[in-house]
């Protein structure tokens, strides 16, 4: 027998699944078993597990994990956990519910098979997923069910008449099950399998249900047996009464009658991700129990925020049948949801409920703080960071509700965030991988990955990834990144090369792609000078990567390639010095000289004798709220605007608009995905927005990055409120700053790592109080008003 290691980590084990491995997969969910005896209770049982797509695993009826993250079949992850505190002396089970949805998705690319496998020690017994298991394909599941959203899985509709209950019990009966068929490790279309590479996400259970309406009507015809729970509510009547808000994770619900429906509104307080778990006592059996789950409601009526239909076809909801007596059961998906719509279908007697919900996210630590005299700001830092988490799960996704999908450009920005909340950058470094893993003939990244979405093609974000070579490398000093994707960025940057217009050495863009540039409505076609601005910064990055590798560039020569766009570029000035939006497809410029185009043109110094005109014709006028123009920034575009207008000195008009139009999201409790939402199509999770939490960081507390890994940082906090506390985790330690202003004056201190060599750029009129390796004290007698 092999041992166990991480180079080997499956020597005996064989992939296992019930009926075949690629037969009949649509929405199928399998249950396996493993019982074994153990002297006694081991004090570590390290075991690699994994599935594709996807496992839920359980010791002696206690839940244990989920997993893998997601992943291509060619390289499949695996995870690695320690099953020790579950097992026991005696007889112990291992159990597991496993899932296949048979399609591919936007996190998922199906190679048609289906396994789950394992391997581990149990105080010295080897414990392997082989034909000694149990298995059983779920039957009492509805496998015919409607899609979530085009995104994502089939909605989860199970029958607990049919489906055992005490399944993952040690004592369970599994006898008539079957016996899987198996194949071993490393066949296809799993060749290698990697470690995970993350830690395992976190579960913590949120019981905090507050009821706010309720509602009853006559069911609709045919409700016993529907594809869509969604589309069903919404074909009734959802005419909800508010009453007095109680906050309990437990109801009691009153007989609906025969062929009736009631129904219970509930408000978690704020986006939460996660698997709802439900609890019924009392049942006769045949009671229906429909949820559906919702980002946002009106205020005023109480109707749900949702579209039906919408482009992306929307309808997370789930079913549950009861069979007679006490009910349980934990739905199997996580959905990203603050409001939870619970109708109770046919009951001819008293039930009560109680919920459950399991939230999940990635481990992200507070290694960052922000706190200011002004509560609104405080607020939304706190709002940017619960959205920075509920978006951080085992990839940057660009919201847990419509998509859960790896989005690239969404993904930068959630990587600023999480450097200056934890430091973590492993979250970073899978997802710039997995990009690389997934691209066109041509050499783009797919817009995210792993996916099926072939129509989310944005060469855009293809630069956006090299880019991200470069934000590593400032992260964290070391080129690793860049020298194990290089060839992919040189890939990327031969598409573009084909594709450059002769005439105007300028970029074309592509038509078979998506040239997203922004959900603002700029050219994307012709020759767009925003594409070319993303082209150049792009060379000039991997052009200053390369030499400091120290790799000889040979044919490629970016450095040269971005000189000649750079003059390109220039050529666009208008006589205001206003850069314009490039060429139509008819040969003349495009009228318009948008904001986007003056931030990038700012932040790569395209021309500096212009930047006070495009600051003050078109970037100021938006900080300021006075725009007329009808090309305007998204709130995820926003972030670079925000931060070159920071750069060059107009904290006071940044903060102002970040106080503006970050207002109604600091309420709500996470940030949207344009401004102001969009009722039922638009997100009220999205990570993109949520850049105040490392911008209000750098207006207020003062701290920029200024080198390589950290190595050197400029200080200038701006005093626009009363006080301030920042704390900015880096590779070294945490830089905290401190600053108090009262009538006379304000006093700073700064703490910092010692090989953090720091830059003061205070006002004139500023005294030092103390200095050391790593604190300094100054005291400013500058008097700006709050």
């Amino acid at each position: 027998m092999n041992s166990l290691s991480c180079s080997d980590p499956f020597p005996d084990a064989f992939w296992i699944w019930p009926q075949n491995f690629g037969w009949d997969l649509y929405n199928c969910y399998a249950l396996m078993r493993k019982g074994f005896t153990l002297e006694a209770t081991p004090a570590e049982a390290i075991f690699h597990v994994s599935a594709d797509q996807a496992y839920q695993l359980y010791v002696n009826g206690e839940f244990v994990c989920r997993g893998p993250a997601r992943g291509f079949q060619e390289s499949w992850p695996y995870d690695t956990v320690n099953l020790a505190p579950y097992l026991c002396a005696g007889e112990n089970v291992i159990a597991v519910r496993a899932y296949h949805p048979g399609v591919s998705s936007f996190q998922y690319v199906s190679r048609h098979c289906a396994g789950f496998i394992l391997e581990g020690n149990a105080g010295g017994q080897r414990v392997v997923s082989d034909d000694t298991w149990r298995v059983r394909r779920q039957q009492g599941i509805e496998r015919g069910t409607v899609p979530v959203s085009i995104q994502l899985f089939p909605q989860e509709h199970i029958d607990l008449r049919i489906e055992p209950q005490d399944w993952t019990e040690s004592g369970f009966d599994d006898a008539a099950w079957d016996t899987p068929f198996k194949r071993m490790a490393y066949s296809l279309p799993w060749p290698s399998m990697e470690p995970r590479g993350i830690p395992m996400l976190s579960e913590v259970p949120h019981d905090a249900f507050t009821l706010i309406g309720t509602g009853e009507t006559a069911c609709a015809s045919g409700y016993q047996h529907t594809r869509d729970v969604v589309g069903l509510r919404h074909g009734e009547s959802i005419d909800l009464q508010r009453v007095d808000a109680v906050t309990s994770n437990q109801i009691e619900i009153p007989p609906t009658g025969a062929h009736r429906l009631r129904s219970y509104l509930f408000d978690l307080g704020h986006i939460c991700v996660g698997n709802l778990e439900i609890t019924i006592n009392g049942a006769k059996g045949g009671e229906i129990f429909d949820t559906l789950h919702v980002e946002g409601v009106n205020q005023e009526t109480l109707a749900l925020e949702l579209k039906i239909p919408d482009w992306c076809r929307m309808a997370f909801g789930s079913r549950l049948v009861c069979d007679r007596g006490e009910n349980h059961h934990r739905f199997y998906h996580y959905y990203g949801f603050r409001y939870l719509l619970l109708t109770v279908r046919n009951s001819t007697a008293p039930v009560s409920a109680k919920l459950r919900l399991h939230t999940i996210g990635y481990p992200l630590r507070k290694n960052g703080a922000f706190e200011s005299s002004d509560p609104l700001l405080n607020g939304l830092w706190e709002a940017c960071e619960r959205t920075q988490r509920v978006c951080s799960l085992d990839a940057y996704v660009d919201t847990p509700w419509r998509e859960q999908a790896q989005w690239w450009g969404d993904a930068r920005i959630q990587a600023w965030n999480t450097f200056h909340l934890d430091g973590d950058t492993r979250l970073f470094e899978r997802g710039i991988r997995q990009l690389a893993t997934q691209r066109t003939p041509k050499g783009l990244t797919y817009g995210h990955a792993p996916t099926a979405s072939h129509h989310c093609v944005l060469p855009d974000f293809s630069l956006t990834w090299i880019l991200t070579l470069w934000d590593h490398y400032w992260q964290t000093g070391s080129l690793r990144c860049f020298e194990q994707h290089r060839e992919t960025a040189l890939g990327i940057f031969k598409y573009f090369k084909d594709n450059l217009d002769p005439a105007h050495n300028l970029v074309k863009a592509d038509q078979r792609h998506w040239l997203f540039l922004d959900w603002a409505q700029l050219p994307t076609s012709g020759c767009p000078t925003l594409l070319s601005l993303w082209l150049l910064y792009a060379l000039e990055r991997f052009t200053e990567m390369n030499s400091l590798a120290g790799i000889p560039m040979g044919d490629n020569d970016a450095s040269a390639w971005a000189g000649d766009l750079r003059n390109a570029l220039r050529a666009r000035l208008n006589p205001d010095g206003l850069l314009d939006d490039g060429i139509a497809p008819d040969g003349l410029p495009y009228a318009s000289a948008s904001i986007h185009a003056q931030t990038l043109a700012s932040l790569l110094d395209l021309a500096p004798e212009h930047r006070s005109a495009m600051f003050s014709e078109r970037i100021l006028p938006w900080l300021r709220g006075e725009s007329t123009e009808a090309i305007i920034p998204s709130c995820y575009w926003a972030a670079y605007v925000l931060d070159e207008a920071i750069r060059h000195g107009h904290s006071t008009e940044a903060l102002a608009c970040i106080r503006r139009e970050w207002a109604e999201m600091s309420a709500f409790g996470t940030t949207f995905e344009r401004f102001h939402g969009e009722i039922g199509s638009s997100s009220r999770s999205h990570a993109w927005s949520a850049h105040p939490l490392y911008l209000l960081m750098r207006i207020l507390g003062g701290v920029r990055q200024s080198a390589p890994g950290w190595s050197e940082v400029d200080f200038s906090p701006n005093f626009l409120v009363s006080n301030c506390a920042v704390t900015v985790p880096t590779p070294h330690g945490k830089i905290e700053v401190r600053w108090t202003k009262t009538a006379e004056g304000v006093h700073i201190s700064l703490e910092h790592p010692d090989v953090v060599t720091i830059h003061p750029l205070l006002p004139a009129n500023t005294e030092m109080l103390a200095s050391t390796a790593n604190r300094k004290e100054w005291y400013s007698r500058q008097e700006d008003e709050c």
